[in-house]
């Protein structure tokens, strides 16, 4: 967000770009919630798979493709040193 004299705000994040950019900032906002959720899952599902737990229940506030959860599953294995065959 930005003030009334175009100045960026300290609460928000910034894209990394030279040139300041609203859209920019929020689109890289976007995108850091989006990737911070997907590490999130891939930790809870490690964490739980090294205390031997088999049922785990994930709550996510992002819409999550096939491709994340073939993401989340490759590094959930990679993490955990299993290799897909």
């Amino acid at each position: 967000m930005y003030d009334h004299e175009g100045r960026r705000c300290g609460l928000n994040l910034w894209a990394p770009t030279l040139d300041t950019s609203y859209v920019e900032d929020v689109a890289f906002s976007a995108y850091a919630k989006h990737t911070q959720e997907l590490e999130d899952v891939i930790a809870a599902v490690v964490d739980a798979a090294l205390r031997g737990e088999t049922n785990l229940t994930i709550e996510v506030d992002d819409d999550l493709s096939e491709t994340d959860l073939e993401f989340i599953k490759q590094e959930v294995f990679r993490r955990c040193g299993v290799t897909m065959g």
